[in-house]
């Protein structure tokens, strides 16, 4: 999930803890770069999408012209809410098909979500323009977790109030992961030092 104050109200993460998810929180401005929505699966979704569009309407003016009636097509409310209901339904039989399901799985892949937990398909990862040998994949399995959530902790008292001993803990944000150069908040991650997993 991103990090949208709705996603993290108490009701959501309650309704994640009943439904035992532990909720992973992705740092704000690295959504293009960490959902596979984003990273392999938006871009030619809505170019299908485009093109249903353009199907539908070239269809619909077709048969306005054929029939009898010399009246112009007109876009009411109701008919541009039929359009989109079945341009999506197009759209989504394309991405629901077999050949592009493997584009899906290929895109968790690719995002680091649904790897071997061993790190043996590690190089199928791919974030945007970073080469993979700039990252280290190494020390993941010596890296201090309890003491990186302790820092998240101390540092950002909104997930102490919601803590209350369930697994909201581990949210953490964008300012958290990041390591911006100099002073400059809103720069981008030294990509001059190596990188680990967990600095993406």
């Amino acid at each position: 999930m991103d990090v949208a104050t709705f996603h993290k109200t108490p009701t959501i993460l309650s309704q994640l803890r009943y439904n035992y998810i532990t909720p992973s929180l992705i740092p704000a401005s690295t959504t293009s770069l960490l959902q596979p929505l984003d990273t392999a699966i938006n871009k030619p979704f809505k170019q299908w999408l485009s093109e249903a569009t353009d199907d539908y309407v070239y269809q619909l003016e077709q048969s306005t012209q054929a029939s009898s009636s010399s009246q112009p097509l007109i876009w009411s409310t109701s008919a541009k809410r039929i359009m989109v209901t079945h341009t999506v339904a197009t759209a989504a039989r394309r991405l629901a098909s077999a050949e592009k399901a493997e584009m899906v799985r290929q895109s968790f892949l690719q995002c680091g979500i649904s790897g071997w937990p061993d790190g043996s398909d590690i190089s199928k990862i791919r974030v945007k323009d970073i080469p993979i040998e700039t990252v280290l994949w190494d020390g993941w399995d010596t890296f201090d977790l309890d003491k990186r959530i302790k820092e998240e902790l101390a540092d950002d008292p909104e997930i102490l109030e919601d803590a209350d001993g369930d697994n909201t803990e581990y949210i953490s944000t964008a300012e958290d992961v990041q390591q911006p150069i100099g002073n400059n908040p809103l720069a981008p991650v030294d990509l001059t030092r190596p990188m680990r997993p967990w600095d993406l």
